[in-house]
């Protein structure tokens, strides 16, 4: 006996298991980036400065693994570790000179790595 196509019902059930998926992999490499980078003030050795090495592994890591689907989770982490770095030193930045900011610091991180991972594919 066949079922029609919309009555079978773990095609609707499994429909958003990709979405959960994505997500969670984006909340996983996030916090493990923010980690890494709460970490790296043991290894301090330049004030805020040399707290972005140990996290460039995990975006390139993230980015060549999963090319693309690293972009969002990076991202997110590398908005909070500026946000919080700029808090930590005053809160110099605020309103659109944050977010651009935020972007920025996004953009000189993430490039060369996402480049880097992208042509080891190659």
């Amino acid at each position: 006996m066949t079922q029609s196509p919309g009555t079978n019902p773990s095609v609707g059930a499994s429909a958003g298991k990709p979405r959960i998926a994505f997500w969670a992999l984006q909340a996983g490499i996030a916090l493990l980036w923010l980690l890494v980078w709460h970490l790296a003030a043991l290894l301090e050795y330049a004030p805020h400065a040399s707290l972005w090495y140990p996290p460039a592994a995990v975006s390139y890591a993230a980015f060549r693994l999963y090319a693309w689907r690293g972009i969002p989770a990076v991202f997110l982490a590398n908005v909070t570790a500026t946000w919080l770095t700029n808090e930590a030193m005053g809160g110099g930045l605020a309103g659109s000179d944050l977010i651009v900011g935020c972007l920025l610091v996004f953009l000189a991180h993430a490039t060369p790595y996402y480049l880097a991972a992208r042509l080891m594919d190659e």
